[in-house]
């Protein structure tokens, strides 16, 4: 899974790559700094075996309404399912990148 995460008034770039394997790297692509890489927790990598199976290739991209300050979200993922995942599935797929991204980020 990758996610990229651009805007904001503080004008951020960052990403994350998580891999099935449990390894995640986090970056920032505005100040080119990739933080020390991490490993998925059980539960996290349990969570993206899960959407694996279930979902199959996948890319989107979330914008805020247009304004001064809004975020853009482009998250890419490559599952072996074949369902569609829905808006709840992913928001959640976003929030997940979110919170490993800043816990690799400390």
């Amino acid at each position: 899974m990758r996610e990229c995460r651009e805007g904001g008034i503080a004008g951020l770039c960052d990403g994350l790559m998580a891999y099935p394997s449990g390894q995640a790297v986090a970056s920032s692509c505005r100040s080119g700094e990739t933080y020390p890489e991490g490993t998925l927790t059980e539960a996290e990598l349990g969570q993206l075996r899960d959407w694996s199976a279930r979902f199959g290739a996948l890319a989107v991209e979330m914008k805020d309404p247009a304004a001064a300050d809004a975020m853009t979200v482009i998250l890419t993922f490559n599952g072996s399912g074949y369902a569609e995942p829905t808006e709840a599935d992913k928001q959640a797929m976003s929030l997940w990148a979110q919170e490993i991204y800043g816990r690799l980020k400390k």
